[in-house]
């Protein structure tokens, strides 16, 4: 009888330590916070149940282009619909948009529709401005700088007044040792040149895309070099959101294509789909950028069917996936015609999506989100889509 006891209660013990083996124990939670002060720069902390910061995991996805002429119409539901489902699905700490955001005469109405989603999902979110912000509109790029700072959850800033653009401006991530782990740059990479423009500041007019002035690239450095000083002489890791992409993109990209400079320049992932749209103008960013040694990624939009990475000198030029439904290129039946016609016999994909960064103090990691790999953001929108133009038998099933 004993043993019959014995060997049942053995029965028992092991039964339970399998179960409670088999228990998932509970992930541990983070709030996160936000900190704004008059005198120091705006910072994120994580912290845990007792208020004490740690060090995590920061998420930032980004979206480039939404292209929204409005608030109501089937391509701004449809854009601003798979945008919501990425970030309820993802929750990232953060979401950055990379310009063309809120464009023509109703821009102002489709800034409201886009912060309503913020709202909506209690999500914070940054933006910095494309060309087209703010063209063919009677509202100014200053003015929709202005809106997207008055929004509770947009931690968009205006930024010096004695320098170029609208919407300079940082923002610190801190660690559990409270010094600044990380920092994230938004530059105003304007919108086109002009002759005005070039005379100012030196150089030779040629017509296109606007670049970055030489005071933001000063703005840049002395803010790096302030951070410096007050973290403890540590220069952090930092990553660069722009709209127009740096000079040297195309440079990057083509040295990692052949074999004999493939070393200088690595494709982490991606393709070329169209020629880099970049200024004609260099006034030397990314030399600013490999003098300070701080920023490892520089991510943008502008060219809707790029969306490569490249690691070129020791910074990852990254491209952001355009999400819009109302724009140039591959969402309309014709050119998503053209683009298979271009994927057949390779594995190029849709480059329509996001952008998700993850950060720490070590790393600034990118990847793609592509829309073809989450087919359930597409669900129930067949009205919307069949009103974008959009071919159904291109979407995945």
């Amino acid at each position: 009888m004993k043993r019959i006891f014995s060997f049942l209660l053995l029965i028992f013990i092991v039964s339970m330590s399998l179960t409670l083996n088999a228990c998932t124990p509970e992930e541990i939670v983070l709030t996160l916070n936000y900190i704004e002060s008059s005198e120091d720069i705006p910072c994120f902390t994580k912290t845990n149940d007792d208020g004490i910061i740690v060090d995590a995991d920061f998420r930032i996805m980004n979206f480039t282009d939404l292209h929204l002429h409005d608030g109501t119409s089937s391509l701004t539901y449809l854009t601003l619909t798979i945008m919501e489902r990425h970030i309820q699905r993802e929750k990232p700490d953060l979401v950055v948009i990379t310009g063309d955001i809120c464009l023509g005469s109703k821009a102002e109405e489709a800034q409201i529709a886009l912060n309503d989603l913020f709202q909506r999902n209690n999500q914070y979110y940054a933006v910095v401005l494309g060309n087209h912000d703010g063209e063919g509109s009677s509202i100014s790029r200053e003015e929709l700088i202005t809106n997207y700072e008055n929004f509770p959850l947009c931690l968009t800033k205006k930024g010096p007044s004695d320098i170029y653009g609208f919407g300079n401006y940082v923002i610190n991530i801190k660690g559990s040792s409270g010094q600044v782990a990380n920092t994230l740059i938004f530059m105003d990479s304007g919108d086109y040149t002009s002759e005005e423009k070039c005379a100012e500041y030196g150089y030779d007019y040629k017509s296109g895309y606007d670049f970055i002035k030489p005071n933001q690239i000063d703005w840049y450095k002395t803010t790096l070099d302030s951070i410096k000083e007050d973290n403890l002489d540590i220069m952090p890791n930092s990553a660069l959101f722009i709209h127009i992409p740096l000079y040297e993109y195309e440079d990057a990209f083509d040295l990692s294509q052949e074999e004999e400079t493939a070393s200088e320049a690595t494709l982490i992932y991606g393709q070329k789909l169209e020629n880099e749209c970049s200024s004609k103008i260099n006034s030397g960013m990314f030399d600013a950028i490999l003098e300070k040694q701080s920023t490892k990624l520089v991510i943008c939009g502008h060219d809707h069917v790029n969306d490569y990475c490249v690691e070129y000198q020791g910074v990852k030029l990254t491209y952001s996936q355009s999400l819009s439904y109302g724009s140039y290129f591959l969402r309309a039946r014709g050119n998503i015609k053209s683009l298979q016609v271009l994927m057949e016999g390779s594995t190029m994909t849709f480059p329509d999506g996001a952008t998700l960064l993850t950060i720490n103090g070590e790393s600034i990691t990118p990847s793609r989100l592509l829309n073809q790999n989450y087919p359930e953001v597409f669900q129930g929108l067949e009205e919307e889509i069949i009103a974008a133009n959009i071919n159904p038998e291109s979407l995945p099933d």
